[in-house]
């Protein structure tokens, strides 16, 4: 298949997706998890046949296909970000032990994205259900489910499900465990959701920032809306004045000097990617993804404030870090929040006009980052 073709489909699945959302308010919510349901599978299927010369597909294959000596990568440790040409052990591992019971790559990534897609989706309900107040298996929930697919699909589907697969897949264990613990809060749950961001992070290193995430939603951090447009503004300054290309150099080194102290392999291709040009695309994500949060902020409920500060602490990560070319990465792990905070504020009040406007504009401004970033190609993700 051609490969204008094969984001043709995407486009018209995309378009779907957001006419069957504005009718969820129809269905009840087990309706909403069928439907939603086959729409996973479709985009499974959709991203395991998907042609070689998609970005980073082909580095993929050509692991899965390779006959990998999974004791010798065993014997020389797990250490964070230990990789084999460029991709982490465990994931190797996976794709490994995978093609000993089902030599298909296909069905290998199809398996891949589907995963992804359900931890993504439970994790973003569950936290949706937080901001809702609604309590874990309540039976009156009402939570946009298939919103919450769509806007997903809008803004991350493409990248994280058909290209940059370790981090689709690290990205839906670390927003399911968020998740996991907001359902119900409580020490064992804590533990548990830092045991799967652990595992995230051996699977691509830069999951780790889920830590901070968690701690962000277990010490319930709040920021108000002005102090929000402060630090937003002071983001915007910091790009117009390229002040990160200034200091990059010498903030590498030092990164790099504990890095060697620590005896930590990750992160060293990283940080070997630099480019002190503001690039378009940081410009229109702090620009789009601060107004959307401002247009829906909400100064009388804390619990949009604290997912408020996880999406501003993705805006500052680029302000202040990039000419790393791997942040814009790293700050998804902070934008996927953005989802539970369109979505519940869509789902209260879905029947008036003024929020389908808003629903509706917000798909618009998102919908063009990840095909920038795809459009430019990627590096293995």
């Amino acid at each position: 298949m051609n490969i204008l073709a094969y984001y043709g489909i995407y486009v018209v699945y995309l378009i779907f997706c957001i006419y069957v959302s504005t009718k969820e308010y129809k269905l009840t919510e087990k309706s909403k998890w069928i439907v939603v349901h086959l729409l996973i599978v479709f985009f499974a299927l959709y991203s395991g046949f998907r042609p070689l010369d998609v970005p980073d597909t082909l580095a993929y294959v050509n692991i899965f296909n390779k006959d990998i000596n999974i004791s010798a990568l065993i014997s020389k440790g797990f250490a964070l970000g230990r990789r084999y040409h460029s991709i982490e052990y465990i994931f190797v591992i996976i794709a490994q032990l995978f093609k000993r019971v089902i030599p298909s790559y296909k069905l290998f990534f199809i398996i891949i994205s589907y995963v992804s897609s359900r931890l993504i989706l439970s994790g973003t309900v569950a936290c949706v259900k937080y901001i809702n107040n609604e309590k874990e298996n309540d039976s009156t929930a009402n939570a946009p489910i298939i919103s919450v697919w769509a806007l997903y699909i809008m803004c991350f589907g493409l990248l994280y499900n058909c290209i940059a697969v370790r981090a689709g897949l690290t990205m839906g264990l670390g927003i399911f465990a968020i998740g996991y613990y907001l359902e119900n809060k409580s020490w064992k749950r804590i533990i548990i959701s830092i045991i799967i961001i652990v595992f995230a992070s051996s699977i691509q290193t830069f999951a780790i920032v889920y830590l901070t995430i968690l701690a962000v939603v277990v010490f319930d951090i709040k920021i108000e809306k002005k102090i929000y447009i402060i630090l937003w503004s002071v983001c915007l300054v910091l790009l117009a004045a390229n002040f990160a290309g200034k200091y990059i150099d010498e903030l590498v080194q030092q990164l790099f000097a504990i890095k060697a102290g620590l005896g930590i392999d990750a992160f060293s291709s990283y940080l070997n990617e630099i480019d002190i040009r503001v690039a378009k695309q940081d410009w229109y994500r702090v620009i789009v993804e601060g107004l959307v949060v401002l247009v829906i902020y909400n100064d009388t409920d804390n619990r949009y404030k604290s997912y408020a500060v996880l999406n501003l602490i993705g805006i500052c990560t680029i302000a202040v870090l990039y000419p790393i070319n791997a942040v814009s990465r790293m700050a998804d792990y902070f934008f996927l929040f953005i989802i539970p905070l369109v979505s519940s504020y869509l789902g209260k009040e879905r029947k008036l006009t003024i929020n389908k406007f808003i629903y509706y504009g917000v798909l618009f401004l998102l919908f063009p980052i990840q095909f920038i970033i795809v459009l430019q190609g990627s590096g293995l993700r």
